[in-house]
């Protein structure tokens, strides 16, 4: 995937294991769609049900959280570079920081330029025809 910021691309990948997973249940299907997929989606998506607790509440360090999902995903740590409104130790939960906004100075609204459309999101977006 190629993500365009002030006229330069930079490419930006998903972890393999991630790529491989999507792959083989989605693509390839290879659980189908009945009870077993059923029971593999339920248990991934398990994680995401605490993402509304405080970090503080789970007994988790913000910054460390919202940085280890930096490194797995890809997203530039660099305190030059920093893009988000809040640094990571301000977050109160996963998805605050899932859902967070542009710093002022990086919003997509101060950087159109000649751009006719924007696309303000950094996420990897998978999909398969059926």
């Amino acid at each position: 995937m190629l993500i365009w910021k002030r006229k330069k691309s930079i490419k930006k990948t998903r972890p393999l294991d991630d790529v491989i997973f999507h792959v083989l249940l989605f693509k390839w299907r290879v659980l189908g769609d009945g009870w077993l997929f059923q029971l593999v989606l339920k248990r991934l998506n398990s994680s995401f049900q605490t993402w509304d607790v405080p970090f503080a509440e789970l007994g988790q360090d913000a910054e460390t959280e919202v940085l280890k999902f930096c490194k797995r995903w890809g997203v530039s740590v660099d305190s030059e570079n920093w893009l988000w409104s809040k640094e990571p130790k301000e977050y109160e939960t996963m998805n605050e920081w899932f859902c967070r906004r542009f710093a002022t100075e990086h919003s997509p609204e101060r950087n159109l330029g000649s751009a006719s459309v924007v696309m303000p999101a950094t996420a990897t977006v998978t999909w398969f025809q059926n």
